[in-house]
């Protein structure tokens, strides 16, 4: 999993934060936007799968939760308190864009994504574009049962960080797990000529082919 002598392909500088599961890792960067709440800031969620959202707006409804969605319907959006979802193609609409960057400052810069696409080029799309409006502060939470890091065998490397006493609520972060998973998506990038089109990252897989990346 860990290459550390070979270089990863250039891109947008973001970072990553993993837990053992999909829940937990939903719960974890919820529990980071209601710190955030605590402070007074709002938090900026961004998803790039039907999936993700269906899964974060069950999330925070079953939590109580006050979220407000940022989708183009609502032309008079006002900043407060809540968490802010908003999904990858939204960020074309005029008066979410608009929006976005006259609160970035008060989103301290910065976006929350339940994962990653799996092709490099669409998301680097998307944080170029959030980059225009003002933000620059990425984090991706994502966890091992997560499609992408399968690719590279992360379901071999759980059972060993569980016996190091990697708990539930715990999520690792460090650079040589972001330039891993920058490495994997270089390596889909190559492989994949013409894509199609997913409701979620499991579905994107089976749609898109499978991938020894290990």
């Amino acid at each position: 999993m860990f290459s550390l002598f070979k270089k990863a392909p250039s891109s947008i500088p973001y970072k990553d934060k993993v837990w053992k599961t999909a829940e937990a890792a939903t719960k974890g960067m919820l529990m980071m936007g209601m710190m955030k709440l605590q402070k007074n800031q709002p938090c900026l969620i961004m998803t790039f799968f039907e999936s993700e959202r269906d899964s974060l707006i069950s999330f925070m409804t079953e939590y109580k939760l006050n979220y407000v969605a940022l989708d183009g319907s609502n032309f008079e959006i006002l900043l407060e308190n809540k968490i802010y979802w908003v999904d990858r193609s939204a960020v074309s609409n005029s008066t979410v864009a608009g929006f976005l960057e006259k609160n970035a400052v008060a989103f301290m810069a910065e976006v929350y994504f339940p994962g990653h696409y799996p092709l490099s080029v669409p998301e680097n799309k998307v944080l170029e574009k959030l980059l225009t409006l003002g933000f620059n502060s990425f984090l991706f939470c994502i966890s091992f049962d997560d499609p992408l890091l399968k690719m590279f065998g992360s379901e071999r490397i759980l059972p060993l960080l569980e016996t190091l006493g990697l708990e539930e609520q715990e999520a690792l972060e460090h650079d040589m797990i972001t330039q891993s998973i920058k490495r994997a998506r270089a390596k889909i990038d190559k492989k994949v000529v013409k894509e199609i089109q997913a409701k979620s990252p499991e579905e994107w897989f089976k749609f898109n082919g499978h991938f020894n990346l290990t």
